[in-house]
């Protein structure tokens, strides 16, 4: 049988925020399509729109890489931990970083994996 070669890149250098299988992740959030991932706005309604997070009318139906782990993270002290991850690993802003012309869904996932979020 032939050695499985795993890159150190493809493996998550941070420990993960949340243990338990069936707590949300920003990961298993964003994970269910990429139409959960939006740019321009941390959170928008099934319609597209910029949503108010304050709204209790309405649920986000996607969100920006901050606007998810604000989600998932709310009512967590993770949430600083999450953010403090992500900013490590960038060479800009968050929100510049997510709202680029060039960046994909992939891009997000692969920074998602990479901070363990």
């Amino acid at each position: 049988m032939p050695e499985i070669q795993v890159s150190a890149k493809a493996l998550p250098k941070y420990p993960p925020l949340r243990e338990s299988p069936e707590l949300l992740t920003v990961a298993k959030l964003l994970g269910e399509s990429p139409d959960k991932w939006t740019k321009g706005a941390k959170y928008r309604n099934s319609r597209g729109m910029p949503l108010d997070i304050s709204d209790p009318q309405e649920t986000p139906f996607c969100f920006d890489i901050i606007g998810a782990i604000d989600w998932v993270y709310r009512t967590n002290p993770d949430n600083q931990t999450a953010r403090i991850r992500v900013g490590m690993e960038l060479k800009t802003t968050t929100t510049m970083w997510n709202d680029s012309p060039m960046r994909t869904y992939e891009d997000v996932m692969n920074l998602v994996r990479r901070c363990n979020i």
